[in-house]
């Protein structure tokens, strides 16, 4: 598309979603005012639990680094930080793009604040999330797409055309177990984007949701420790595509001038890459992620790139009998005795896994746990594979366990000896009045 002489807005586009929509439109010729709180001198502050469990040290990219980028891909890219929970910022952003640019086509709202709640658990029930939750998906995600837009809808007004892009998840309004709040987010988006539209059509401006896949954000392939150059030697992120395929539906769309036809709706990526004939930047059309397919991580387990740790009752006993043996445990469990590998799992009380946050992603983890849920628990197996030992899937095991059972329940286990100060060091104390009979057979 060509997108000379047009002028646009993305907000949160350090990094992610922003960060390829904004390349994108700067590749097709735009002028991108690239916004949110990462400048290359400060980076934002406020993502230090999710740093510490993808293993970076500093928050990836920058407004600076995106702006730079898209002016060398051909358009023009200016750097304005904005924290657009502050409407007085957000007010001077518009004040200073009507002023510098006499124009506005292009409104995409991306800033998201979802990730700084993370606490490393995505399928929970509502009552086992925190309602930190609420503020960070919906305060800072919703409402800053609200007041974003509410700030450019006078220019767009004024002018009587343009669009207004909310990016979202979406999966043909089924709900994103696993994590309501982040289900009420993307829904509260989706609904913004229709009631914009409504407003916004007999002036001539189009809104709508548009709904990317597993995207291989920053994020992400920290979590699968591996960079853009070599994501493919990963199988597991094999169903991913590029923030770009993102930047390209949103470039595609700007240049339609029949856009106002798509206002109102919610639209995917992958569809829209069939109709106007683009692709991601390695030459695919990706398939849309659904949630029905087999496998298929929550949604916010996928845009953070990190482990799901969740309750799985039903673990197939041949990859729980894989895992043992990837785990070292092989050799002391019955792993030639499927019947009773599948008893063990039948019996037990609670059964968590660890897999990475993608469709079809390997077993990593296990904890297997005897328990009444009110006054003891036995943890008989914490296994993790060999592949991912040392990278906090035991102790995250653990943490869950212990959040699940309450601070009611004591929790015990049988170390073997190589394993001892892993569980020194969590702090687990040791008992010294500890008493067994030996199995026989």
């Amino acid at each position: 598309p060509n997108l000379h002489g047009r002028v646009a807005v993305v907000t949160g586009a350090s990094r992610g979603a922003g960060r390829g929509i904004a390349l994108e439109l700067g590749a097709a010729g735009a002028t991108v005012y690239v916004t949110g709180r990462s400048t290359r001198a400060e980076p934002a502050d406020s993502y230090g639990p999710l740093l510490a469990l993808s293993g970076l040290a500093a928050v990836p990219g920058s407004i600076d680094d995106t702006a730079d980028e898209l002016s060398r891909l051909g358009g023009q890219g200016i750097a304005v930080r904005c924290d657009h929970g502050h409407e007085d910022e957000v007010a001077a952003l518009f004040e200073r793009v009507q002023r510098e640019q006499g124009r506005l086509d292009l409104l995409v709202n991306n800033a998201w604040g979802g990730h700084e709640s993370f606490d490393g658990v995505f399928d929970a029930p509502f009552w086992q999330h925190p309602p930190a939750h609420w503020d960070s998906m919906l305060d800072r995600g919703a409402r800053h797409h609200l007041i974003a837009s509410r700030a450019a809808a006078p220019l767009l007004v004024r002018q009587r055309r343009g669009l207004i892009v909310t990016t979202t998840f979406w999966d043909r309004d089924r709900y994103l177990r696993g994590n309501l709040y982040y289900d009420l987010a993307k829904a509260a988006m989706n609904r913004l984007a229709f009631g914009l539209a409504e407003e916004l059509r007999p002036h001539g401006v189009a809104s709508l949701a548009l709904s990317p896949g597993w995207m291989r954000t920053e994020f992400v392939l920290s979590g699968h420790r591996t960079d853009e150059a070599h994501w493919r030697e990963r199988p597991a992120l094999a169903r991913t595509e590029s923030p770009r395929y993102l930047g390209r539906a949103v470039a595609a769309l700007a240049a339609d001038p029949r856009v106002l036809r798509k206002s109102g709706r919610v639209h995917r990526v992958a569809d829209l890459a069939r109709e106007y004939g683009f692709t991601d930047i390695d030459g695919r059309q990706v398939e849309a992620f659904e949630l029905d397919r087999p496998a298929a991580a929550p949604p916010a387990a996928a845009e953070a790139g990190a482990l799901v740790i969740a309750r799985e009752p039903d673990l197939p006993v041949d990859e729980f009998r894989q895992l043992l043996i990837d785990s070292g445990l092989g050799a002391t469990r019955p792993v030639d005795d499927r019947p009773r590998l599948q008893a063990m799992l039948s019996g037990a009380g609670l059964v968590l896994t660890a897999r990475a946050a993608q469709p079809g992603a390997p077993l990593l983890g296990v904890a297997r746990c005897l328990t009444d849920f009110a006054w003891n628990a036995w943890v008989s197996e914490l296994a993790v594979a060999a592949s991912a030992q040392g990278q906090g899937v035991g102790s995250g095991l653990l943490d869950e366990l212990r959040r699940q059972l309450g601070p009611q329940v004591s929790v015990t286990l049988a170390a073997v000896p190589e394993a001892a100060g892993f569980y020194d060091r969590l702090g687990m104390p040791r008992l010294p009045d500890t008493f067994c009979w030996r199995r026989e057979g």
